[in-house]
């Protein structure tokens, strides 16, 4: 009789072992699943700003290649007086 009891209480110990491995798989999961949310969204971040930064200097280089040609065509305007005179 005392050994059914012993292994009763085994049994019920190892079902709060259970219980408690199942309660910390969960904690377990839901830090996991906080750190990859967090993850996403940090990289999310990063792509906008890589993004805004691509956009910035494709604007950039767009400002530039006007400039270029007003000033070519400001000296292609000076040299066409100068040679007109």
């Amino acid at each position: 009789m005392r050994h059914v009891h012993r292994l009763e209480e085994v049994a019920r110990a190892l079902d709060q072992d259970d219980d408690y491995d199942d309660r910390l798989d969960d904690s377990n999961q839901q830090t996991l699943n906080k750190v990859m949310s967090n993850q996403r969204e940090q990289w999310a971040e990063e792509r906008a700003i890589r993004a805004e930064d691509k956009r910035n200097k494709e604007k950039g280089a767009r400002r530039l290649l006007e400039d270029a040609a007003q000033v070519n065509t400001a000296r292609f305007s000076a040299e066409i007086i100068v040679f007109s005179r």
